[in-house]
């Protein structure tokens, strides 16, 4: 599932860099996915993009490319810098790097609403089930589709 990273304001962008993921940074990305508890079974670590800060991995996200569809999943910001806008700058990076439109599922549909994400009306028959994430005691009817179009990006 994806989760708000963060909101409000940022930190100068000379410290900053949103990249693809490199082979290098698997530990540092698993480390956080865990420590957020976004980790799950069916997670690509060649699909993920990175927010570094100083040379450290302080946030996360995954972006598939399927067929007719792109998914958004992972998205995390360490907890000590949430609230700062990193987890919407991310998502809006990653979003306009995606080949198709771009569909994600969500506790927190808020934030991505924000981030130009709307109700998913249908899904496109390649967007993998929610049953990808092993959600255990979560609440599926709380669970929401959403999608947000390339020209939104």
């Amino acid at each position: 599932m994806s989760r708000p990273g963060s909101q409000g304001q940022t930190d100068t962008p000379a410290s900053l860099c949103i990249r693809k993921a490199a082979a290098r940074d698997s530990a540092a990305i698993l480390a956080l996915v865990h420590s957020l508890e976004l980790a799950y079974p069916a997670m690509d670590l060649s699909c993920f993009w990175v927010w570094e800060k100083d040379g450290e991995i302080v946030a996360a996200a995954e972006l598939k490319d399927l067929s007719t569809c792109s998914l958004l999943s992972c998205v995390g910001v360490r907890e000590e810098l949430q609230g700062r806008g990193m987890g919407r700058s991310l998502v809006d990076r990653v979003a306009r790097e995606a080949r198709f439109p771009v569909y994600l599922y969500t506790l927190v549909p808020e934030f991505f609403r924000k981030a130009g994400f709307r109700d998913a009306e249908s899904q496109p028959p390649d967007l993998p089930p929610r049953s990808i994430y092993g959600c255990l005691g979560c609440d599926p009817s709380q669970c929401r589709c959403m999608m947000r179009s390339r020209d939104d990006s």
